[in-house]
């Protein structure tokens, strides 16, 4: 994506291009494990180029989603496309702040992978677009496999990685106040899973390049936060209402952006069937009912113990199950207007 674009054009003075520039650029890439033919730009690089300017167009293909109008919200009103070295590329410039940290990051995390193409590993391809949000060695059968799987959303680093982040932030919070339960008193542990996964969003929001699905998902994430910390009855639904709200005070079109519309349905499906199927949970599988009544005499305390573990592993695998089974219903309908398709392999997202 280039911003601040000026033209020369032969026999005419120089113009400043209104709004950003996509260029499609295919740069080769080496044979050899973890070694690239040319670096790659980084973030706040000046770049010289021969490229032919055309306005931002989608492919015909009517009834479904026009991928033009999407960054034509964005600003982007041309695109450009290039191979084989024939654009003449030049950068120049110093990247921005810890571009550099994470490309040079990148680089030796190329070499300990291996070869990325290698045809007995293909997890290769799909680790480097999970930790980097770099999909350029994923292949064409891996990219239609995912699709016809319903599980493109996967690859797209969102909320749902970011998720797992502040996941591991409440698992250390457990195991900070379970070595030191004195923490407990300064604040709940709800708060200290906040506080844990703070970081890892901000570690992984820049490891995964501050792409705008994963600067919304973060800030979704602060807004959630904040409110736990401030004792709201309902975080999830304030934080994802006052999310949206900032989105759209800060730029008004993203309203109509597909993406925005997708994360915030998904968090608003979750918002809104938690209470309900913490209540069908809490009744078909009730979380002590080893405790409760004469069952208590002839369990041991180490049985007692692995009884109630497992409750609480059944409770959570049923409510995560109902949860998802909730996000599918809801976005099926989108899915199958917008795209047209839907997938009986939605499951697959369990």
């Amino acid at each position: 994506m280039l911003a601040d674009v000026t033209l020369f054009p032969e026999d005419a003075p120089a113009l400043k291009l209104p709004g950003n520039l996509l260029w499609t650029w295919a740069a080769p890439v080496s044979d050899a494990p973890g070694e690239q033919a040319f670096p790659p730009p980084l973030a706040g690089q000046s770049v010289r180029a021969h490229l032919r300017i055309r306005e931002m167009r989608g492919f015909y293909n009517p009834g479904v989603a026009d991928s033009s109008d999407r960054y034509l919200l964005e600003g982007t009103l041309f695109r450009a496309y290039s191979q084989d070295g024939k654009d003449g590329a030049v950068f120049s410039g110093e990247p921005a702040l810890g571009q550099q940290t994470r490309q040079a990051l990148y680089e030796r995390f190329l070499v300990a992978l291996g070869e990325a193409r290698a045809p007995d590993e293909p997890g290769r391809a799909v680790l480097q677009a999970l930790l980097f949000g770099d999909r350029s060695y994923l292949t064409d059968e891996q990219t239609d496999l995912f699709a016809r799987a319903s599980l493109s959303h996967s690859l797209a680093l969102s909320g749902l990685h970011l998720g797992f982040m502040a996941g591991l932030g409440w698992f250390a919070a457990r195991a900070l106040c379970l070595l030191f339960p004195g923490l407990m008193l300064l604040m709940p542990r709800g708060k200290w899973a906040v506080a844990c996964g703070a970081p890892l969003v901000i570690a992984y929001l820049w490891l995964g390049g501050l792409s705008p699905s994963l600067l919304r998902a973060a800030l979704m994430f602060a807004c959630w936060g904040v409110f736990v910390l401030l004792n709201r009855p309902h975080p999830l639904l304030d934080g994802l209402c006052s999310a949206v709200l900032l989105l759209f005070l800060a730029n008004p079109p993203i309203i109509f952006d597909l993406r925005l519309q997708l994360s915030a349905l998904c968090v608003l499906a979750i918002g809104l069937t938690l209470p309900a199927i913490t209540r069908l949970t809490n009744r078909l599988i009730p979380a002590n009912k080893a405790r409760t009544g004469a069952t208590i005499a002839p369990l041991s305390g180490r049985r007692l113990f692995m009884q109630t573990r497992g409750r609480t592993l059944l409770r959570g695998a049923f409510t995560l199950i109902c949860i998802s089974a909730s996000i599918q219903v809801v976005l099926t309908p989108i899915q199958a207007h917008v795209f047209n398709q839907a997938t009986p392999w939605f499951v697959l997202n369990l």
